[in-house]
């Protein structure tokens, strides 16, 4: 899923790059060159968001929270527009969940300490066991 979402991502990057070209062409031409409307085409930037957060939320159901949060921060990153705002809005929201995760792994897996020092002094003092019984 990584992979596809990143082999789409360098899609849209390479269309989006194709409409903002160094050099200036004729008005005839820009036209044809014009992104299509959303009610026509897809959008192949928000695919790649939309796949982004799919792949994070993925990554947050199995525990791999590195990928989750390499997900969720390609969506802040790279659809800062005002037309991503859904897709920026969600990935913080899965940013949210990997620091709670996060979190709550951290008070559930704290070992307990035995100090050695009391330790040491209880088997010094306590009498000798045989292993003939």
């Amino acid at each position: 899923m990584r992979a596809d979402m990143k082999q789409l991502s360098r899609v849209a990057s390479a269309q989006e790059s194709a409409y903002n070209l160094p050099y200036s062409l004729p008005d005839f031409v820009k036209h044809l060159m014009e992104k299509p409307t959303s009610r026509l085409a897809a959008d192949p930037k928000a695919m790649a968001a939309a796949c982004a957060l799919s792949v994070g939320q993925a990554a947050l159901r199995v525990e791999r929270m590195d990928v989750a949060t390499e997900m969720f921060r390609t969506v802040l990153r790279d659809h800062p527009q005002p037309e991503y705002a859904y897709y920026v809005d969600q990935a913080r929201a899965g940013m949210d969940a990997v620091a709670r995760e996060v979190q709550a792994a951290a008070h559930t897996t704290v070992p307990t300490l035995i100090p050695i020092s009391s330790t040491a002094s209880t088997l010094r003092n306590s009498t000798p066991v045989s292993f003939n019984d």
